[in-house]
């Protein structure tokens, strides 16, 4: 009998959280649990399409977001 083939495709955890402070133009760069503590969210925070601003770290402005996962 032949083996039938398929394709699994593996979704990678997020580690880390990169983004630029449209006001301060601060670099940010930190570990994805760290940014869900900071900015107060959770997991199910990405699935309903609707994101919350979040704060820079630095100047504490609040910057609208879209998220792209890599």
């Amino acid at each position: 009998m032949k083996k039938l083939e398929t394709i699994v495709t593996i979704d990678q955890v997020p580690i880390d959280v990169e983004f630029t402070c449209p006001y301060c133009e601060a670099n940010i760069s930190e570990g994805f649990e760290d940014f869900l503590d900071d900015q107060g969210l959770s997991w199910s925070d990405f699935y309903d399409r609707q994101h919350d601003p979040i704060k820079c770290p630095f100047c504490e402005n609040e910057i609208e977001v879209s998220y792209e996962f890599d």
